[in-house]
């Protein structure tokens, strides 16, 4: 009964461990940027600027002493006025961040054909992960 009870007490103690806090990473904000086409009046290309942070509210300098490398990818969609038709670019982009608590911005650009008169663009998944630490 007491190497039960003792077997007990150590699964508790080490499910604590295994629940611990890590930092975790936030978009904090975005923004879309297209350039015109001096010519057609059409987009040339776009920049998505991603405001990127790895939160760590228990402010341990263990974890910022990492490094953080970020992997965001994004679908651009965006519509051509000869075909009128709804088309995509896939992109992505990664970003090192040194530390927790600080916010960087990555940029992900995506360039248009100059036989597409572009005149709509959004952004319609996006998605960063923590790619690795060291």
């Amino acid at each position: 009964m007491k190497k039960f009870l003792v077997i007990l007490l150590l699964i508790f103690i080490t499910s604590g461990i295994a629940v611990a806090y890590a930092p975790s990473l936030k978009i904090r904000d975005t923004d879309l940027d297209c350039d015109e086409d001096l010519f057609d009046g059409g987009y040339d290309s776009c920049t998505l600027s991603i405001d990127l942070r790895i939160d760590d509210y228990s402010y341990s300098s263990q974890y910022d002493n990492y490094t953080y490398k970020v992997e965001c990818e994004a679908t651009f969609n965006y519509l051509d006025a000869e075909t009128s038709w709804s088309k995509q670019n896939y992109e992505s982009d990664y970003i090192r961040i040194y530390g927790t608590n600080r916010t960087k911005t990555l940029e992900i650009e995506t360039d248009f054909s100059p036989f597409e008169k572009v005149y709509k663009v959004n952004v319609s998944n996006l998605s960063c992960r923590v790619k690795d630490v060291y």
